[in-house]
């Protein structure tokens, strides 16, 4: 391996990062003795000799975007590279009253802003009472004393209004909300203003666990899924579990890892780590052909199906030594084993479909239905195959 220095260096109207670079590049031979490239979109100078090799790529265009201010420090006007400008008007309270947007073909889109007035007591601003577009769509906004929004009415071209009804508690959380078609969501909240739980359409979700970042690390919901996270001195989530708290069946269970400057560099998934893939050549590739070809029968078969990323491998561990497959839950990824592949084509058909149920619809496990045990222990024949996977596509 060849050691060496690369320097980018790309100038702008106020420095010549080039010539700096050049001094970089001395330094570099002096002390160090490596050679240097420089790659840099600018015309080189001859002068800076320093480098070893000079690379001149193209230089890129760039959008721009170009603001201009009206008299109050506003900005009234944006501009952009590809002709399109947004159009801004404020009043004497330096309150936005309307905004225009034009586009390529000249098309214009306004929105006009009406405030209300003043008033004393623990609220004293104006705020949006009306927002009206160009289509005749106009939402009206209500507000309490303390200036929190009660009510937004939305009516539509066709003169058609939807309702909006928001609600507080004591600590100006918002407790309900009631949407134009009747759903009301509830709101329930801890002694300390966390909040406990959201409840809507015979829906309930439970958050618990309260970190020191003030975030809930379980969340319960009515089906039976809880989910947990784990987190770092940080506050950074390390780990992520879906777990159905009924069958006791892990849905999803990821790790996360950060480099020194709390950046993600790794991200894993414990579920789909049961098989250790195989490197591609031509004897895993017709491996896969293989399950490739049943997932073309389920196909042909009129299950309705999107791509499906198939790999090949072995069982990671002696713990993992009765999988024949897994898949990523509506991931549309599924691992097969070479142990299931050398069962024969009506085992491996049952353990394809199997997945495929896994992957592309989300379906769990279910001991009263023949094609998604938890184990195999019945291997179902083509058409019985089939009619079950149809059944999970509803």
């Amino acid at each position: 391996m060849t050691k060496g220095v690369l320097l980018f260096a790309h100038n702008n109207s106020t420095v010549d990062y080039v010539k700096q670079a050049n001094f970089c590049a001395g330094q570099i031979k002096k002390h160090l003795d490596l050679p240097v490239c420089l790659i840099t979109s600018d015309k080189f100078n001859e002068d800076h000799n320093n480098f070893n090799h000079v690379i001149v790529v193209e230089k890129p265009s760039t959008a721009q975007t170009k603001r201009f201010y009206n008299a109050l420090g506003l900005v009234s006007l944006y501009t952009f590279s590809d002709k399109t400008q947004v159009n801004s008007k404020f009043n004497n309270l330096m309150q936005l009253i309307s905004k225009t947007a034009t586009s390529t073909d000249g098309k214009k889109i306004t929105r006009t802003y009406k405030y209300s007035e003043k008033r004393d007591g623990f609220f004293n601003n104006s705020q949006v009472t009306s927002l009206f577009y160009e289509n005749n769509t106009t939402y009206n906004y209500n507000y309490n004393l303390l200036g929190l929004l009660t009510n937004r009415l939305v009516q539509t071209p066709d003169q058609k209004e939807q309702s909006f009804t928001l609600d507080y508690g004591p600590l100006r959380q918002l407790i309900s909300q009631v949407s134009p078609n009747g759903v009301k969501e509830e709101r329930l909240f801890y002694n300390n203003g966390l909040l406990k739980s959201v409840s809507y359409n015979n829906q309930l979700i439970n958050f618990s666990n309260y970190n020191a970042y003030g975030t809930s690390d379980k969340t319960s919901y009515s089906n039976g899924i809880v989910k947990t996270s784990t987190r770092d001195i940080f506050g950074q989530i390390t780990n992520v579990n879906y777990q159905n708290q009924t069958s006791n069946k892990v849905l999803l269970d990821k790790n996360y890892c950060y480099n020194q400057a709390r950046r993600l560099v790794r991200e894993t998934d414990s579920q789909t780590k049961k098989v250790k893939n195989f490197k591609m050549n031509n004897d895993v590739y017709k491996l896969r052909r293989q399950v490739i070809d049943l997932i073309y029968e389920a196909k042909r078969g009129g299950v309705n199906l999107p791509r499906i990323e198939v790999r090949i491998g072995e069982q990671s561990s002696i713990k993992h030594r009765n999988v024949l497959g897994c898949a990523k839950m509506t991931g549309n990824q599924m691992w097969i084993t070479k142990s299931a592949i050398d069962l024969g084509t009506d085992t491996l058909r049952n353990v394809v479909f199997h997945e495929i149920a896994h992957a592309v619809y989300g379906t769990e496990h279910d001991e009263k239905c023949p094609l998604m045990q938890s184990a195999l222990n019945t291997i179902l024949n083509k058409e019985d195959c089939l009619k079950h996977l149809l059944k999970y596509q509803q």
